[in-house]
Order: C-alpha cells, then sequence, then structure tokens
C-alpha cells in the first residue's frame, strides 16, 4: 500500500525520529499513521509506528493498545499482554482494552485470566464493549467444551446486535450441540450480511446436507466454487460434491 510504504520510508529514513523530541504536529501524524497501519492489516509496520510514537508518548494508553493489538496480530500474543497491563493501568475499566487483553490471555492458554477481562468489559457503559465481552466470552467457553453457555453467551450478545461475528460463533457452537437446523439459521443469518462469504456458504451446505437436504446444500457448494474457487473452502466444497460427508471445518 502506498501509505505503508510511505511510512516505512519515513522511519527506515529517520525523518521522523531525526530529531530528539518529535514536534507536536510530527507526533500527531506518527500516532494516525500507526492507527491507520493497524486499521488496514498491516501489523508490522503499525507495530514500528506505534513504538515510535510511545518513545515521545509513553503514557499514552491509545498508543499501548494499539501496539498490543498489533503483537496480537502477529500472533505474539505473549509480548502483547504486557502492552494491554500497562494501558489498563493509565485507564482502568477501559473495555475495550480488556477485551484485547482478555483476547491475547486466551491466545497463551490463561482462559481464567481471559474470561475475568471479559466479565469486568462487559461491566462498561459501552454497548461495542459489552457486545464484544460475550462474543469472547462464547468462544472461550466453545475452547473449554462449555458449549451450553456458549451459546447462551452468544446469544446475549446477539439480542444486543446481531453481527456477522457473533451469528457465525452462535452457529459453529449450535453444531457442536448437534443443533443443525439452529446451525443452519445462523449462518443464513449471516449470509444476509455477508452474501459472498466463503466460510458461511460451506456452514450452510454442509448443515443441509447432514439435514439430508443434499440437492440445496450442493447449491450453496457449488456457489462456494464459483465465489472463491482457489479458496480452501472451494476445495472443501469440491470433495463434498464428489462425495457426500459430514466433514466439518475446523
Amino acid at each position: 500500500m502506498r501509505r505503508a510504504g510511505v511510512v516505512a520510508a519515513l522511519l527506515a529514513a529517520g525523518c521522523i525520529t531525526s530529531r530528539p523530541k518529535m514536534s507536536s504536529s510530527e507526533l500527531y501524524l506518527t500516532e494516525r499513521m500507526a492507527t491507520v497501519l493497524l486499521s488496514e492489516g498491516n501489523a508490522a509496520e503499525a507495530e514500528n509506528a506505534f513504538r515510535e510514537a510511545l518513545k515521545q508518548d509513553p503514557d499514552n494508553p491509545e498508543m499501548l493498545n494499539g501496539l498490543g493489538l498489533s503483537l496480537l496480530m502477529m500472533s505474539r500474543a505473549r509480548e502483547a499482554v504486557p502492552e494491554f497491563d500497562k494501558a489498563i493501568k493509565i485507564a482502568p475499566g477501559k473495555g475495550s482494552y480488556l477485551n484485547n487483553r482478555g483476547a491475547a490471555r486466551l491466545e497463551t492458554g490463561d482462559t481464567a485470566g481471559a474470561e475475568d477481562d471479559f466479565l469486568k468489559a462487559y461491566e462498561s457503559p459501552n454497548s461495542g464493549d459489552k457486545e464484544s465481552a460475550l462474543i469472547n466470552l462464547g468462544r472461550s467457553r466453545y475452547r473449554r467444551g462449555r458449549f451450553e453457555e456458549s451459546e447462551e453467551s452468544l446469544t446475549r450478545a446477539i439480542a444486543l446486535n446481531p453481527t456477522f461475528d457473533a451469528l457465525t460463533a452462535r452457529g459453529v457452537t449450535r453444531e457442536a450441540r448437534q443443533n443443525e437446523e439452529g446451525a443452519v439459521s445462523d449462518f443464513l443469518a449471516a449470509l444476509r450480511l455477508k452474501p459472498e462469504n466463503p466460510s458461511a456458504l460451506l456452514r450452510v451446505g454442509l448443515g443441509l446436507v447432514v439435514m439430508q437436504k443434499t440437492d440445496l446444500g450442493h447449491r450453496y457448494l457449488r456457489r462456494i466454487c464459483e465465489l472463491a474457487p482457489d479458496s480452501v473452502e472451494a476445495t472443501r466444497a469440491r470433495v463434498l460434491l464428489g462425495e457426500e460427508s459430514t466433514f466439518r471445518p475446523h
């Protein structure tokens, strides 16, 4: 991306760090660039930009949280947790920071710590924080095999806001509970939000085949092959179209 390349050039050339102290405008530019890079999924360059900003503004909780997210996106959860710790120490009770630290803790295997963060995040007055906390709790409980509790958390999240993530997460949980009809219903609702999502299409196709609605299921499987022929989902769909199976994607 051109914007990402500009940031890399600035950092590499020392244009941002050539003076001992950034001006307020330079710091603002660096912080904005870091945030944009993170939103675009460019975690490596976002990490560099966040670190540059933190050299000048070490107690900025948004920059600390952003650095933690960059590390988490690169599967460096153990490194991310201390950055979230610092952000939360400066801004206790911030729901988004607690959700993010919980997600990092979950990746490190600290399930109890993760769920504690998610429960605290749910206490946030921000509805988005509450929604994320419930989705995170649902996913955490799914990993632990607590499927009934997982579905309960996700149902509460959907009541707040029926997002694609909440619907698909509950669909997966319902599959685990062998509620094929409920699972397919969730994935169909998710497809109304993202009609060409290969994963949701595959889940619907599989569910319908398991429910012995084979012809209809195959229509969804063929749709994947049309929309994303080189995807993993299309490969699985072609296997199913060749020989019926109750295979589940991981």
